[in-house]
């Protein structure tokens, strides 16, 4: 999603809901379910996880995370990222 989010943000001039100019920083959970989750789950009718092609089967969640989807994407990131240093986890 993140690498997605660097690809098109600024070449496809994406406008946030307050309609204000996004950037890879700025995107928000919110932005990038309008502009990346939603159309490509909606033309597959799957969940998202499930149209990943790194996806071999089920895969059931060991965690849940809780975060604020007008919060930068990049900042969940680093917190995801922390967590699985901290943790140790591969």
């Amino acid at each position: 999603v993140i690498a997605n989010i660097k690809k098109r943000c600024v070449v496809e001039q994406w406008i946030g809901p307050k309609g204000r100019e996004l950037s890879p920083k700025t995107v928000t959970l919110c932005d990038a379910d309008f502009y990346v989750i939603r159309p490509f789950t909606f033309q597959r009718q799957k969940s998202f996880v499930t149209c990943l092609p790194s996806t071999a089967g089920p895969q059931p969640p060991r965690f849940f995370a809780s975060h604020w989807w007008e919060e930068p994407i990049d900042d969940f990131v680093a917190c995801l990222e922390q967590f699985v240093r901290d943790f140790k986890l591969n």
